[in-house]
């Protein structure tokens, strides 16, 4: 009987034990596919890490490619920039050279302008003292013309006046030329009378010239000389005339 509880307690022990490796076998199998399951999910993740890394490299190639063309480009826009920074300096320099001859020429524009307004002042004056003198001138050319027509008229008139006193002066020398012809033809009547006639006799063709008992008669043709002037004038201007 102790022999039969203990096979039972071994048999007892024995299923227990099956029991506990049965579970255990279960477990290990489950914890084996359970591995298989994360094998393969490994597999995968390998798999998928292996892709993404060539990914990842072709994209890091490609970036860097990418990176070292913009690295050239940025260079070169470097280079451009440098130049263009040294163009804008040299232009800069150039403005300001610019600058400064500009300021040069308005301050010389401005002394020019001074210059010129005074210019134009003294050429104002000049031209109001030109006026001035040109309405003088004006003035004098109108008086000389007055003047020299004034001159022309008068010796227009003079002309006249030598002409005329030419004329009288002949018509005196003729009259003279004439009185000494009678002159001398009275004077040989008087001579012929004289001694014909008593010397006490009036003569009846002399003329007595006033209360002096000196004084000699004229013959007839010198009582002509004792005429006016101006009585003598008075036929020749109408024979000019």
């Amino acid at each position: 009987r102790n022999f039969e509880q203990k096979q039972i307690s071994v048999e007892s022990d024995l299923n227990s034990r099956k029991e506990d490796v049965e579970v255990q076998e279960r477990r290990s199998q489950q914890e084996q596919e359970r591995l298989k399951t994360l094998q393969s999910q490994i597999d995968v993740a390998r798999q998928n890490a292996a892709r993404r890394i060539r990914e990842t490299e072709a994209t890091v190639a490609n970036e860097r490619r990418c990176l070292m063309n913009d690295l050239e480009v940025f260079e070169e826009k470097r280079r451009i920039f440098a130049e263009e920074v040294q163009r804008l300096d040299t232009e800069r320099k150039s403005l300001e050279e610019g600058k400064s001859s500009f300021e040069q020429e308005v301050q010389s524009v401005g002394i020019m302008a001074a210059e010129v307004q005074r210019r134009s002042e003294e050429l104002r004056l000049l031209h109001e003292h030109a006026a001035e003198a040109r309405n003088e001138l004006q003035v004098i050319r109108s008086a000389i013309q007055d003047e020299r027509s004034a001159q022309g008229t008068e010796l227009e008139r003079l002309k006249t006046m030598q002409t005329l006193i030419e004329q009288q002066r002949l018509q005196l020398l003729q009259t003279e030329n004439q009185l000494r012809i009678r002159g001398v033809e009275d004077i040989d009547l008087l001579v012929t009378t004289q001694a014909t006639f008593p010397a006490d006799a009036p003569l009846g063709f002399g003329l007595n010239l006033g209360s002096d008992p000196h004084s000699q008669p004229l013959p007839w043709g010198c009582a002509s000389m004792e005429m006016d002037p101006l009585q003598q004038q008075q036929p020749q201007q109408h024979q000019h005339q």
